[in-house]
């Protein structure tokens, strides 16, 4: 990760007894980036929050004290805590505001990540104000684009529509983010694949399954063909094919993913969910009902060993049986399970997001379709409006991790 090749100096005038506290502060932000390139967010934000601690003892005003608020927000806005994350990084930019040398990659770092966090919010005009300054900021401090600050823009960009802007961000971010090719992580990935998700947008298949090959191969660099990071990159892949029809192709990436986190006690248990639904929705579609109902069971058998999962994977395997039971007898029967699904979908989050989109946009629209059926036009109706705004949305891959590579 990026945000662990940064370098951690001790605030010139503090007296030398305080070296011993400077050296155990340095010790927990190397063990958070640690942390964070293990995949294990709860102990960073742990090991930044006890860094925070002593650098507070430092007193109000010191660049560690501020470099320790950043790293907490950064843990926080990949957690999914948003409102702590913008609290946090306001506090360090009060800090730096006030420093000789505050106007930093550092500043411009924070403020760009608020801007992303308001654009997960709706709050596109802030974001893009926000966007905007980080990477005016870097233009006058004379420093080399940073591939997390254009991501962002090129992110706000395209949700607000200004997709001329987003494209030319876009280019600028993979620009940046090759030149960080010898510290490759998850923000390197992510400016691949969210460039993708914007192709896709666009229709441009083509520029989109580059990306996603580019991507695939950074991945088996970084971590080789049998990595958790690189069966992510099959999913993805995978994903592409099933928007144009090409089920042979996909289901052969998914086999291979779901494989590779099979056989890995590390592997994110998202991938693992999405290779495995994904392949059920493919055998349902198909009418393979026993291999769809096999890898529902999976599914079930998986939430059940892993606690993080189980909302994701109880979703999916109950969309894949309340799929089946529609093409039964008795449609009707379908619309509990519809409904359970629906509210676990809905409620997903983080590196789940993705996962809980798909099945709710699904959802909406099956669930319209059955209840216009039964004579229940308004709800149906409801539901379909729900469905179109969903679609609408952009899906970026902004998983959590990207918060915390920030290529300053």
């Amino acid at each position: 990760m990026e945000a662990a090749n940064q370098e951690s100096t001790f605030p010139a005038g503090q007296p030398a007894d305080a070296s011993l506290a400077q050296v155990h502060w340095s010790n927990l932000l190397a063990l958070g980036d640690e942390a964070i390139a293990d995949g294990r967010l709860e102990d960073a934000f742990e090991h930044y929050g006890n860094a925070l601690r002593i650098a507070k003892q430092s007193g109000p005003g010191s660049d560690w004290l501020a470099e320790s608020y950043i790293r907490l927000a950064d843990a926080c806005a990949a957690l999914d805590r948003g409102i702590p994350a913008l609290r946090l990084y306001r506090q360090a930019i009060a800090i730096l505001d006030r420093l000789p040398d505050g106007v930093s990659p550092q500043l411009a770092h924070a403020v760009s990540n608020m801007g992303r966090l308001h654009m997960l919010n709706g709050e596109t005009a802030r974001a893009a104000e926000l966007t905007a300054a980080a990477d005016a900021l870097l233009r006058k401090l004379n420093v080399p684009d940073s591939p997390a600050i254009k991501l962002n823009l090129a992110l706000v960009a395209a949700t607000a529509g200004r997709d001329r802007d987003a494209d030319r961000a876009f280019t600028e971010a993979l620009a940046a983010a090759d030149r960080c090719r010898g510290t490759i992580g998850a923000l390197v990935f992510a400016v691949h694949d969210n460039f993708a998700q914007f192709c896709i947008r666009h229709d441009r298949k083509a520029d989109a399954e580059m990306a996603l090959r580019s991507c695939l191969i950074l991945r088996q660099e970084a971590g080789g063909p049998r990595h958790p990071v690189y069966a992510d990159g099959l999913v993805n892949l995978a994903r592409l094919h099933l928007l144009h029809d090409a089920e042979d192709e996909a289901g052969t990436l998914l086999w291979q993913a779901s494989d590779v986190c099979r056989h890995n006690d590390d592997a994110p248990a998202a991938a693992l969910v999405e290779a495995l639904y994904l392949l059920a929705r493919i055998a349902q579609q198909d009418d393979r009902t026993v291999e769809a109902e096999s890898l529902c069971d999976r599914l079930s058998a998986f939430g059940e060993e892993n606690a993080e999962a189980t909302a994701a994977a109880q979703a999916a395997a109950l969309h894949i049986g309340a799929r089946l039971r529609l093409a039964g007898p008795d449609r009707l029967a379908a619309e509990a399970p519809m409904r359970q699904a629906l509210g676990l979908a809905d409620s997903l989050s983080g590196d789940f997001r993705r996962l809980g989109d798909d099945i709710s946009g699904d959802l909406l629209c099956g669930l319209s379709e059955l209840l216009a059926e039964f004579g229940k036009g308004a709800e149906a109706e409801r539901l379909t409006a729900r469905a179109n705004d969903l679609r609408g949305q952009p899906r970026w891959a902004v998983t959590g991790f990207v918060f915390v590579a920030p290529g300053r």
